[in-house]
């Protein structure tokens, strides 16, 4: 691959080698990181619900926004047949996508600079991110249920345009456009992360010398664009029954809260420490020098494209304005987006995390400025202890004993030593569907919700459950009935008191009352000698 005896490859060995062990240790994260729970349960599920009343039980989900229907169930159905239905699975492939995502990101930087020294570099960047801020189920790169599969589809769509810029081979259309449109109708997020980004790139080309000969690629992406708008306004053509898109909620509050976590998270990419929201790493800034850096890096790398747009090659302003738009929309989206400031939700600004290092880079690659020996030598040094301080983030995952499946074993095991094989129970707190999926379907664990104001038990409204599980066919052990109330801090049933005081009253008296304690949450589980479903409320 490289010439033997230059001294100028052996740094490319080194980066290999560094590339190569930062996979491994990403492995690590991810597999010894992330726990068993209902969201990594849900391709299970429905393959549990497809055995046991045909396909047609997909009709019967209730999908969210981001179903993945096009884009990773394929790829789990496809798993869960060849090896059965192990967690194990599920949370590998998290990393395999992770890693192909590594893999396309190197191509495309390959692809539009010719230097691979420069796509190293990305790479590396990439499989050595923070494990705390990026793979673990505190991120979303390396979660088996995450964006990261869009991210994956969009980039090999990306890749075949750029390799069209190049070659002019109408053939990748095809396949540009399957990609692009299988991730976008499974994944509303991608519209805003990629799908406007290419549109916008392509309209961008125009104005570049030369680029007014690709109007068919501009085309192309808008009809492209108004297919999957036509998808969504019609459900699915009437194949789906989507659930209402995300809330809205501009405020200045909102921007703020999340303007902040957005600062703390992008630093956790780079292991750099600027609010002790990302713990073991070594290197410490304060947030005020890291914004001021992080802004002058990101305007300057602007300023050079900019200024260079019209001698740029048109197939490496295209995928910059791609990558720039794309980290730019998945930012946008997260900070208008009224959800929790909570570690997972960088899950909304993923793209960043991919495409900023490789967009940086590769603004800069021209400037003699930074050319310098001493910009050299500082590059050199971020780059050893960037990945020290990585190596240092994740070491503890390395001790750890492997996939954690508490506390959805926890539950699992008492219901199974009281001989309880179904009932209901909140779908985070009670874990429900990750209780039905670890033991195989023989405790199955439907999910609820218990009324914010009355505490009154509700047939669950949201997405990742079946419309047939609220249907007396579904409960095989008509004898007896269960429901399990936590005081998990995800659990909708708050106070834990009043929701079993109201299930007493809108169910009857429970023939049975059993306690249990996991991980420092309590579990009561009421048990009824009989069905209860026509007892709960609909939402």
């Amino acid at each position: 691959m490289f010439a033997r005896g230059s001294k100028t490859n052996y740094i490319d060995y080194l980066l290999l080698i560094l590339i190569f062990v930062g996979g491994v240790n990403a492995f690590e994260v991810v597999f010894h990181g992330n726990n068993l729970e209902s969201d990594t349960a849900s391709s299970a599920m429905l393959w549990q619900g497809v055995h046991q009343y045909g396909w047609g039980f997909l009709r019967t989900w209730r999908f969210t926004t981001d179903g993945w229907q096009f884009s990773l169930l394929p790829f789990h159905f496809s798993l869960l047949y060849i090896f059965g239905a192990k967690p194990t699975v599920i949370i590998a492939f998290g990393w395999v996508i992770f890693i192909a995502c590594v893999i396309t990101t190197y191509y495309l930087t390959l692809r539009v600079s010719g230097n691979r020294r420069l796509a190293l570099i990305v790479a590396l960047l990439l499989s050595w991110a923070n494990p705390g801020a990026l793979l673990t189920a505190q991120g979303s790169l390396g979660y088996p249920i995450a964006h990261n599969i869009s991210i994956l589809y969009c980039s090999v769509s990306l890749i075949c345009l750029v390799h069209y810029i190049q070659s002019r081979n109408s053939l990748l259309f095809v396949f540009a456009d399957m990609f692009m449109i299988l991730s976008c109708i499974s994944d509303p997020w991608a519209d805003v992360a990629f799908l406007l980004p290419v549109v916008a790139g392509s309209l961008l080309l125009l104005f570049c010398k030369g680029g007014r000969q690709y109007l068919g690629l501009l085309i192309n992406n808008i009809l492209v664009a108004a297919f999957i708008v036509a998808y969504f306004r019609t459900s699915g053509f009437g194949l789906f029954d989507y659930l209402a898109a995300p809330i809205t909620h501009v405020s200045s509050d909102v921007l703020k809260r999340n303007f902040d976590f957005l600062c703390s998270g992008i630093a956790g990419y780079f292991n750099v420490n600027i609010s002790g929201g990302v713990n073991n790493t070594l290197l410490y800034i304060g947030p005020d020098v890291f914004a001021m850096v992080f802004a002058l890096c990101t305007f300057s790398a602007l300023s050079l494209t900019l200024k260079r747009f019209r001698v740029l090659p048109l197939a490496e302003f295209f995928c910059l304005m791609v990558f720039l738009l794309s980290a730019i929309g998945s930012i946008a989206a997260y900070l208008l987006l009224f959800v929790s400031v909570a570690p997972w939700s960088a899950r909304y600004f993923d793209t960043a995390f991919v495409f900023a290092p490789a967009y940086v880079l590769l603004s800069f690659r021209r400037s003699a400025f930074l050319s310098l020996p001493v910009f050299k030598a500082a590059g050199i040094l971020f780059a050893m202890l960037f990945v020290v301080s990585g190596a240092q983030a994740s070491r503890h995952f390395w001790s750890s004993k492997g996939l954690s499946v508490e506390p959805a074993l926890s539950i699992a095991r008492f219901l199974q030593s009281n001989n309880l094989t179904y009932g209901y129970g909140d779908y985070w707190g009670a874990e429900a569907n990750a209780v039905s999926w670890i033991t195989k379907g023989d405790v199955l664990v439907r999910p609820v919700r218990f009324n914010g104001v009355s505490g009154r038990v509700m047939k669950s409204p949201v997405g990742q459950v079946s419309s047939l599980w609220y249907q007396s066919v579904d409960q095989r052990d008509k004898s007896r009935t269960f429901i399990v109330f936590t005081n998990h801090a995800d659990d909708t049933c708050q106070p834990l008191e009043k929701c079993i005081d109201a299930a007493k009253q809108q169910i009857g008296v429970p023939d049975q009352i059993l306690m249990f304690n996991a991980y420092g949450d309590d579990y009561y589980v009421l048990v009824w000698n009989r069905p209860i479903l026509d007892r709960l409320d609909n939402f």
